[in-house]
């Protein structure tokens, strides 16, 4: 259906009816004095000045939205009118409508289609079939679209809505909010965790390299796309800055690190903890993943060490225990994270001074059954008994789970002040990232 086209240039006259040539035309936000923006193009993009100067025929090209309080005077400044006036603020298409030129309107409503070369809607738009548009669709308010859209650009800076697909929809529809959160929701993620290695700095910083990770609770995905370099001081945002949640840094004391995240700012940080299962997240801060632990040793300086994925060695091995052996079961303390269960990597060494018959030691996990070890049979190390001045020796490196003190179970075969054990602890096996 061909509708009338207006004016392509708007032309005032006098009240002899002659062309104001020379004339303004000033325009305002009705009501005030406040002036209001014409412009020379659909797009809303070429201002016009205000007051506008009409050219030899009187004529100009006013374009805009909403109302105005048009003020016209001739070129001596004398008034000839003023008036409200606007662009209709809602337009009800209830057919199929087309237009050749840009649609330009505060709010549209269409119950079927429409076609356009261009439209520029400042109000809300509602097309309950299709849009075709061989321009830019601009929308500042909402935007509700039940058919599809077809148009060389769209932008949007109000809420738009638009049809869920179904969640195997692989074409180039529209991925809603929902469509998006089901198709996530389906994911089962072969790793919980990547990237996010850690190294030592200095004495007193480490870094965190980027990765992400899934939050403990499963529930979200923490991104962290640049690597951090942190300290022990008390916790702020960002790089070179602290990462300590409450208190003040202790000597001779294991530190969680864990990464956090902001789902209303949507940024992760790097916070270090005492506490390996409930640290204190900062305010804002609700989803956390532990990856990595720190020594701070008795000297307050951070111990030196490399990480290869889940493996942890020392730079200089910790000598944990040098001690005689006995047939009855004791708790030994390795230099390992405290809070939560790790597997030490560590060297023993058994020694006999003792003639009296052979000797052996076993290393267990707190979680086994302690067994009383046998020099011929189930055992650790075992040495055969001195002679003639001879220290029997036996060594090995062990690889072994500890409970959440960072101890492991040592058992003797004798109980004997002649036979004696050490350890060094190299470092551990850490469970990054999962509860």
């Amino acid at each position: 259906m061909a509708s009338p086209i207006p004016p392509g240039k708007l032309q005032f006259i006098d009240g002899a009816g002659n062309p104001l040539a020379g004339g303004t035309v000033a325009t305002y936000i009705p009501g005030t004095t406040t002036p209001k923006t014409t412009y020379q193009d659909f797009a809303g993009t070429i201002a016009n000045a205000n007051p506008i100067t009409l050219d030899a025929n009187g004529e100009a090209v006013i374009l805009g939205t909403g109302e105005y309080l048009m003020t016209v005077n001739d070129s001596l400044g004398n008034l000839i009118w003023s008036q409200v006036t606007g662009v209709a603020q809602n337009t009800d298409l209830t057919d199929g409508s087309t237009s050749a030129a840009p649609l330009v309107v505060s709010y549209l409503t269409v119950t079927n289609t429409i076609k356009a070369a261009a439209a520029n809607i400042t109000g809300a738009a509602s097309i309950g079939g299709n849009a075709t548009l061989g321009g830019t669709l601009a929308v500042t308010g909402t935007t509700a679209l039940t058919g599809a859209l077809t148009a060389s650009a769209a932008a949007f800076s109000g809420t738009t809505t638009a049809p869920t697909p179904g969640s195997s929809d692989n074409s180039t529809n529209v991925a809603t909010t929902a469509f998006v959160n089901t198709a996530l929701a389906g994911i089962t993620l072969a790793t919980n965790l990547y990237g996010l290695i850690t190294s030592y700095v200095s004495s007193t910083s480490y870094a965190v390299a980027s990765g992400g990770a899934l939050s403990d609770d499963f529930s979200t995905f923490l991104p962290f796309p640049t690597g951090f370099t942190k300290t022990l001081a008390s916790f702020a945002a960002g790089t070179n800055a602290g990462s300590l949640d409450t208190g003040a840094v202790a000597n001779s004391t294991w530190y969680t690190i864990w990464l956090i995240y902001n789902p209303t700012a949507r940024v992760s940080d790097i916070l270090a903890s005492a506490n390996a299962t409930s640290p204190t997240l900062p305010s804002g801060y609700t989803k956390k993943v532990r990856i990595w632990a720190i020594y701070n040793n008795s000297s307050g300086s951070i111990a030196n060490y490399t990480q290869n994925l889940n493996e942890c060695l020392y730079a200089t091995g910790f000598a944990d225990t040098a001690n005689t052996i006995s047939a009855s079961s004791a708790l030994v303390s390795l230099t390992v994270p405290k809070g939560i269960k790790v597997n030490a990597l560590f060297n023993a060494n058994l020694y006999s001074n003792y003639a009296g018959s052979d000797a052996a030691i076993i290393f267990q996990s707190p979680d086994q059954s302690a067994i009383t070890p046998s020099a011929t049979g189930n055992s650790s190390l075992a040495v055969a008994p001195s002679y003639s001045g001879t220290v029997p020796t036996s060594s090995c490196a062990f690889n072994l789970r500890t409970d959440t003190s960072g101890r492991i179970n040592v058992t003797g075969s004798i109980s004997s002040a002649s036979i004696g054990y050490s350890i060094v602890t190299n470092g551990f096996v850490y469970p990054r990232g999962l509860t």
